[in-house]
């Protein structure tokens, strides 16, 4: 667990233990409506990772992609985004963050190939891009800032 998960992690704990509860389902879609306007959000379920409590919210985004974005329960804070499922042809703009189309074209100059997946957290300010070129799978991290490039790995999976 990160530094930034530790705080939000006991941010939520405290905020839960002084009755504040979590924010509703409701509220949960229109948060995530504001974050990917161009979405339509379908689900909403409580996950927990670890000790952080979040809401999961299934968006279907233009052209049959989905994105699953988790917020902070206690706070309907952004957590972080995921897709595994393309098309990945969309425009995200995260506040105080890099684009989502600016770093996926810095993590294909990377490595050039076909996308599987991506992910943006926002506590640990970053992207990751699961690119497969040929038979191999990579994954390209970058600063959510500024699209510094942290690592590219290969993986078996995408993680």
């Amino acid at each position: 667990m990160t530094f930034g998960r530790m705080v939000c992690a006991a941010l939520a704990l405290t905020l839960a233990a002084c009755g504040a509860g979590t924010i509703s389902d409701t509220d949960a879609k229109s948060r995530v409506q504001a974050i990917l306007p161009t979405g339509t959000p379908v689900s909403v379920a409580a996950v927990d990772e670890g000790t952080t409590p979040l809401k999961q919210v299934l968006v279907k985004m233009p052209g049959d992609g989905t994105i699953l974005v988790y917020l902070l329960a206690a706070t309907g804070e952004l957590d972080k985004m995921v897709s595994t499922q393309g098309p990945f042809e969309y425009e995200i703009a995260p506040a105080g963050a890099l684009s989502y189309t600016a770093a996926r074209t810095k993590a294909y100059a990377q490595k050039d190939g076909a996308l599987e997946a991506w992910k943006y957290d926002h506590v640990d300010g970053d992207y990751e891009f699961y690119i497969r070129v040929g038979a191999q799978l990579w994954e390209v991290k970058l600063a959510a800032k500024d699209g510094a490039v942290l690592d590219v790995v290969q993986k078996q999976a995408v993680d």
